[in-house]
């Protein structure tokens, strides 16, 4: 089956000599092949709905055509389309951002999105009001060197939902926006699901959902979800800010299996009246955090809420996280319990 991962086990005598874990290359039937030197951001501003675009390996920067300085533009995603790396072991870098219109879906699995040189919006930016969009779903993806955040609405239209699962993102640096952010918007369902996050939103918000409820009369509010993540120096300047910054009247979430290391932020979870006092918290480790697992000194007031089932590490977890290495060793509790993103068990 294609773009299946996979483990084979070599037999001899009934004795298992040994294994391999592969996974298996896109499935190209009815794709548009994309090769390194054609124009990516021409095709998939003239795609037709339903399009798959299938990326061999290389390198694709999207043109920036007007804006400003920037090296890398955007493309303007206006119907639903997916993209996929062809070969798991040579991911396209795709060097540019998305500019998401008129209600469309998108897809990206097994590339690199690298936001170096771009104007420094968000990676993804959702543009067109008064729209209903399909899914945001993200797989098997690194999302790097971006300067706003990773994810942006400030426009008056709801989002069926949002998921990145299994994926590497780093180096966002969030200079005047948050790292999630949705401000007059809806997310139905935001997913951050066996990834491993490190290195951004240094002095901003981790999720942000403002209350735009008044925009979407007897609406649902959005089902946060945070599970099986590694998150390492997620908000690290000592500042008032927060992991969920949620203020979407109903929402709830869901934060469990995570380890969280190097967070500093003074007001810890939330400060905010309207998320969720009832969230769902298991299984989730921190080392050298503030105001996650019990209130620190230098406490704000108006923390709402801790882990108060959480456990704080007295050692680093991980292997050498200075060099995103968060390998877990095997005979320690942390990688026993389950906790945080799979690829590092």
């Amino acid at each position: 089956t294609p773009e299946t991962a996979y483990t084979a086990y070599l037999y001899y005598n009934g004795k298992q000599l040994g294994s391999r874990n592969f996974t298996t290359i896109a499935d190209l039937a009815g794709a548009t092949l994309v090769h390194e030197g054609d124009d990516l951001k021409g095709m998939l501003e003239n795609a037709t709905s339903g399009e798959v675009f299938a990326l061999f390996g290389g390198n694709y920067t999207i043109s920036a055509g007007e804006e400003g300085t920037a090296t890398a533009g955007s493309a303007k995603i206006s119907t639903n389309i997916t993209i996929k790396g062809v070969y798991p072991t040579n991911q396209p870098v795709i060097n540019g951002r998305f500019e998401i219109n008129d209600g469309a879906a998108l897809s990206i699995s097994q590339v690199v999105l690298d936001g170096t040189g771009t104007s420094g919006d968000q990676c993804f930016n959702y543009k067109t009001a008064d729209a209903t969009y399909g899914a945001l779903d993200i797989q098997n993806t690194e999302i790097r060197n971006y300067s706003k955040g990773t994810l942006y609405v400030n426009v008056k239209s709801s989002i069926e939902s949002v998921t990145f699962n299994n994926c590497l993102i780093h180096d966002i640096k969030c200079s005047g926006g948050d790292m999630f952010d949705c401000r007059t918007g809806l997310i139905k369902s935001f997913t951050l699901s066996n990834s491993t996050i490190y290195n951004s939103a240094a002095d901003r918000d981790f999720i942000r959902m403002d209350d735009a409820s008044g925009n979407f009369a007897g609406a649902a509010g959005p089902i946060v979800t945070v599970d099986h993540c590694t998150m390492h120096n997620v908000g690290t300047a000592d500042a008032a800010r927060q992991l969920m910054y949620v203020r979407f009247v109903g929402n709830k979430v869901t934060f469990t299996n995570n380890i969280v290391s190097g967070f500093k932020n003074k007001r810890g979870f939330t400060n905010q009246v309207n998320t969720d006092n009832m969230p769902t918290l298991s299984n989730n480790f921190y080392y050298n955090c503030v105001n996650l697992v019990k209130a620190g000194a230098n406490a704000d007031a108006n923390i709402k809420w801790f882990d108060q089932h959480g456990t704080e590490l007295s050692a680093d977890p991980f292997a050498g996280a200075t060099n995103a290495n968060f390998t877990l060793n095997p005979d320690d509790a942390t990688a026993r319990s389950g906790a945080g993103d799979p690829r590092w068990r």
